[in-house]
């Protein structure tokens, strides 16, 4: 689920892979990315959140098979898509970032994502608690984080999350090694949020911490070089598995760009399918996303007269 400022969630079988709480407010939840310009100075995220700056021009298309959030700062324009698998339990997101200015930039893109692996109700219920039975590790190649929620009873099972990095697509755009963070507080900093985290400051490297942390979370970092008028591709993935040996697997196979434009491929067939076997029109598709937000979220203009009476009365 996306919004058109870019917060959301994933989820998959009744398990959030993602941290979401409804908050039409601050709207600072879902997996987020965030572009820094180390040449100029500047930051600014792939949406309109977390970061909430202007863009000199953004844009949102979300359709029934991918979403694009599109925007330029500067002389740096920045693309993102978002698509799911049509064949594995795998979200892919390829930002492309364009120079269009006349000198070299450097650029850091880093992804952050509050990590689950639960259902809604018991992460709501007990989130500290849940979070205790929670393990992170890093591959290096591919550039992959894996997470494992442990069972707390013989009849379940255990629980794998992973996010993982492709690209860029042209080697020599890749400067240093990436960097990774499983640690919220080591991210955000203390009593700051996403909307300034401390990983953003200036000098400031992933901490590449993992294990048993108090608060996981989800963040690579790739820094890319970017000369006048060329473009970069990377790609971020997202997914669940039943064991380590199938997160391995999924991240080894969505490494290559190629897999990724695969995907993308895969998701416009099968939602063409699927609206054609539905009888449904692009423009009705279009609808019901719109209506799906009252669905998502508590929409106060939508209760009854009694509903609202009785809230202002503290019934």
């Amino acid at each position: 689920m996306l919004t058109q400022a870019g917060s959301g969630y994933s989820t998959c079988d009744g398990i959030d892979v993602t941290r979401w709480r409804e908050d039409a407010t601050s709207d600072c939840w879902g997996q987020f990315f965030y572009i820094r310009d180390l040449d100029g100075g500047g930051a600014w995220s792939a949406g309109r959140q977390p970061l909430a700056g202007e863009a000199d021009d953004y844009e949102t298309i979300l359709g029934s098979d991918r979403a694009v959030f599109q925007r330029r700062d500067g002389d740096i324009e920045t693309r993102s898509e978002i698509a799911v698998a049509a064949d594995a339990d795998v979200e892919v997101r390829r930002i492309t970032l364009t120079n269009h200015g006349v000198s070299p930039r450097t650029l850091d893109v880093t992804s952050y994502a509050e990590v689950s692996l639960n259902s809604r109700r018991a992460d709501q219920a007990h989130p500290a608690f849940a979070k205790l039975f929670l393990e992170t590790e890093y591959l290096s190649a591919p550039p992959t984080l894996l997470c494992r929620r442990r069972p707390r009873a013989r009849d379940q099972k255990t629980i794998w999350g992973l996010h993982f990095l492709a690209g860029p697509e042209r080697a020599d755009a890749a400067v240093g090694a990436v960097e990774y963070e499983t640690d919220r507080a080591r991210f955000l900093g203390r009593g700051r949020s996403v909307a300034s985290p401390a990983s953003l400051d200036s000098a400031v490297a992933l901490s590449g911490t993992v294990g048993s942390v108090l608060d996981p979370v989800f963040s690579l970092r790739r820094r890319i070089r970017l000369a006048p008028n060329a473009s970069a591709v990377l790609a971020f993935g997202t997914a669940l598995a039943d064991d380590r040996n199938e997160a391995v697997a999924l991240a080894r196979r969505f490494s290559d760009l190629a897999e990724v434009e695969r995907a993308f491929q895969q998701s416009r067939t099968h939602s063409q399918a699927a609206l054609h076997t539905l009888g449904i029109s692009p423009d009705d598709a279009a609808l019901f996303h719109r209506l799906a937000a009252h669905v998502l979220f508590t929409v106060p203009a939508l209760r009854s007269r009694a509903s609202v009476m009785g809230n202002r009365l503290g019934q």
